[in-house]
């Protein structure tokens, strides 16, 4: 495989990113058609598709040579990561405009949005950066790699929500995704894959250090996040309190 498709792949991605307003507005009519809430399906509809893609790209620039352990990066000095470098960009892409929509929803009330999902992306374009100045660029492709691999559940966990009156079965394997495969790539998959390699690697630069931290306390936010990932989709099943319609209520 050459670069050309890395490229082609780059392209598709953020213009998915992009036309964001458009593929809400069909996940807008797919909710009416289904019987879900319009205004509360299209967001979820189009980060499914980004996310679904994302990880697509992650296995084709893996298929092309990419290595994704921050020693054989290092080792290989960055030799092999050609098509991770266009990983970069929709990344970087996606992590701005997160951080932008976590801002302006926060100023706006949004639920679910605020100071930690800020520094979540705030951590993300620090990470990118300092591993593409030590040129371990699949390094950093496999930051984004694990993340990206849980969002597609998360988005149908969101989907089940805006969906009240779908298949009971939907909504529970839902949950249960959302419950089991977020904390495992959030918790085990990172520490295993992004954490341990640079936790216990020679630092022999200032931006090892400071990724090291960061990443550390990446790995705090990830524990917070699948405590209440795990926390909600059991109330969502009826495992805890309050109940289904109170929450959904609330949701709302």
């Amino acid at each position: 495989l050459t670069e050309e498709p890395c490229f082609g792949m780059c392209v598709v991605w953020c213009l998915l990113m992009l036309l964001r307003i458009p593929i809400e507005m069909v996940g807008r009519e797919v909710a009416k058609v289904i019987g879900a809430e319009p205004s509360r399906f299209g967001r979820p509809f189009h980060r499914l598709i980004v996310h679904t893609y994302g990880i697509y790209a992650h296995f084709f620039a893996a298929s092309n040579g990419t290595t994704w352990h921050f020693k054989d990066c290092i080792a290989a000095d960055g030799a092999g990561s050609r098509c991770a470098d266009f990983v970069y960009i929709p990344a970087i892409l996606w992590s701005v405009l997160g951080g932008l929509e976590s801002v302006y929803l926060r100023g706006k009330g949004g639920a679910g949005e605020g100071k930690d999902m800020a520094a979540h992306h705030v951590i993300t374009l620090a990470l990118l950066g300092l591993s593409y100045g030590v040129n371990a660029t699949c390094y950093g492709a496999s930051v984004l790699g694990v993340h990206s691999l849980a969002e597609p559940f998360i988005d149908l966990y969101r989907i089940g929500q805006a969906w009240p009156k779908g298949p009971a079965l939907f909504r529970a394997l839902a949950d249960a995704a959302a419950a089991t495969i977020f904390p495992y790539t959030r918790c085990v998959m990172f520490w295993q894959y992004c954490v341990y390699d640079l936790h216990f690697a020679p630092l022999a630069s200032w931006a090892l250090i400071i990724s090291r931290h960061l990443l550390n306390l990446m790995m705090l936010l990830q524990i917070y996040w699948s405590g209440i990932m795990f926390y909600k989709a059991a109330v969502r099943i009826g495992l805890g309190s309050p109940s289904r319609t109170e929450s959904d209520k609330r949701s709302q």
